[in-house]
């Protein structure tokens, strides 16, 4: 309650915004006593300016209690929106391993046929570029693959080295292959056109700390980089869908 507080009154103050979705976006917003998350999330929903949630778990963390604990809430408060994020990252079950992960590609598609029994839940997907070990052919693999799935909303962003974690360990043993920004704009640029125009696109790049972030160290504020996208895109004669939806 008192982080919703917080969040009306940034909203009202600094971005002059009344209505709002509610984020469950830290750590695994699915995993726990079904009872005792399903009240977390009706609570947001009670006020009239929260038009939904959207909640971000693994594709390993979806239990049919959960689902139906959603159902009712659905039934109780028609005309609210539900997404459901899952954080894949990758296709690729090697590089899941890598990452310690601890859930399968195949994991990712039972989540989806789980969901898919909700037809008011959006199902969207959490990918990161530029994995150890990955390259282009194996990304354009991974969102083939999610978008072949029928996804309804998609995140991307690039690998981020953080200090202390254990990928800064790994890089420092055993340097990664760094992604310019130009290399990851027209990574994107061979990306979006095999995205279908349906798929909502929430996300594209993120900047992490500059205190904690090791690299890439791009210097580019989001502005620019969408900036040099768009460019980009229109220079190819290219956009979202573009070679998929005929």
């Amino acid at each position: 309650a008192e982080q919703l507080r917080k969040g009306r009154l940034q909203l009202r103050d600094n971005r002059k915004m009344g209505i709002y979705l509610a984020y469950f976006q830290q750590e695994t917003s699915t995993a726990g006593p079904p009872d005792e998350i399903a009240e977390k999330f009706r609570l947001p929903l009670l006020d009239p300016d929260c038009r939904g949630l959207i909640l971000s778990t693994r594709p390993d963390a979806l239990r049919p209690e959960i689902l139906d604990r959603l159902a009712a809430i659905h039934d109780e408060m028609p005309g609210k929106e539900f997404l459901v994020e899952l954080g894949l990252q990758t296709a690729r079950d090697e590089t899941l391993r890598l990452l310690n992960r601890n859930h399968t590609y195949g994991d990712f598609v039972e989540a989806v046929r789980l969901l898919r029994t909700l037809p008011f839940v959006q199902v969207g997907v959490h990918l990161i570029l530029c994995l150890p070990g990955e390259e282009t052919p194996d990304m354009l693999d991974t969102i083939r693959r999610v978008c072949g799935l029928g996804v309804d909303y998609m995140k991307l962003h690039h690998l981020q080295v953080i200090r202390g974690t254990r990928l800064h360990e790994m890089a420092s043993r055993s340097p990664l292959r760094p992604w310019s920004a130009e290399e990851y704009i027209d990574l994107l640029a061979l990306l979006l056109p095999a995205i279908p125009r349906r798929v909502v696109m929430h996300r594209l790049w993120s900047n992490a700390d500059p205190e904690l972030l090791i690299e890439p160290r791009w210097g580019l504020v989001t502005s620019a980089l969408q900036e040099r996208l768009l460019r980009r895109l229109k220079t190819g004669g290219l956009a979202q869908g573009c070679r998929v939806d005929g």
